[in-house]
């Protein structure tokens, strides 16, 4: 991967800052690589999705430095402030981390500084994976809000990718644009929206491998997620969770 990057870098950009969209594209395709080594337990897999991830974002960091002629650069313009915030959210992803913050810092510099223009694609796309993060740690509402926003572009734009991804993430986090969901009762009030998702998982008898798997996250958030949700739930244990699952009907 790092051999094509560098090819096509060295080719057409050099090292200045429009080598920080290759090192974002880059980044992103190690993330979804890590992902899927994690869900298969390639622990190999996953150094080396790492290992490139860490060389491509210290190659756009440097890329802010870039001299020209012996003088070095004293600005990034918004696009390149833009493509930079992505790949350092990218390479949280190759950690199979979703960071709000920084999903929601590379949607706001996309924008160029106008609410409602900028690299209008771009924005849509960190708002899908911004709504992403935000269903990832519980915050349903806000993920909604992004995720209806980053719905309303794709379509504008006839983006089908894009907007295949965001109904992708829609029907599996059951986001409603529409309504306010109202809040779980009973011994599960106190879970989030994602605790119960995973709640149902380890009542069908899956591992953490497994659940991360089916909810496109690391097995060390799907292990927290267990974590929690044996706290709040009072139990000790897996199976104990599971039991009051399926006695609750779950």
């Amino acid at each position: 991967m790092l051999e094509h990057v560098d090819s096509i870098a060295k080719t057409l950009y050099g090292d200045g800052a429009t080598f920080i969209r290759i090192a974002a594209t880059g980044l992103w395709a190690h993330a979804e690589l890590a992902a899927r080594a994690r869900a298969a337990g390639d622990a190999d897999a996953v150094r080396r999705a790492t290992e490139a991830g860490d060389e491509l974002l210290r190659r756009a960091r440097r890329a802010v430095d870039f001299t020209y002629e012996g003088e070095p650069r004293r600005w990034l313009g918004h696009e390149g402030r833009a493509w930079l915030a992505r790949a350092e959210a990218e390479r949280r992803r190759v950690d199979g981390v979703h960071d709000p913050g920084l999903w929601r810092e590379s949607a706001e510099l996309f924008t160029y500084g106008d609410p409602g223009g900028g690299f209008v694609y771009e924005v849509a796309r960190s708002r899908w994976r911004l709504a992403e993060a935000l269903v990832d740690n519980g915050d349903r509402e806000a993920a909604a809000e992004e995720w209806r926003r980053a719905v309303e572009t794709a379509e504008r734009l006839d983006a089908r990718p894009l907007l295949a991804a965001l109904r992708g993430l829609g029907a599996r986090a059951r986001l409603d644009p529409g309504r306010r969901a109202s809040a779980p009762s009973g011994p599960f009030g106190s879970l989030t929206a994602r605790e119960r998702e995973v709640l149902k998982l380890v009542a069908e008898g899956r591992n953490n491998r497994e659940i991360a798997a089916a909810l496109f996250i690391s097995p060390k958030t799907a292990s927290v997620h267990v974590s929690n949700i044996l706290a709040k739930l009072n139990v000790t244990s897996r199976t104990q969770a599971a039991a009051l699952a399926h006695r609750e009907g779950l």
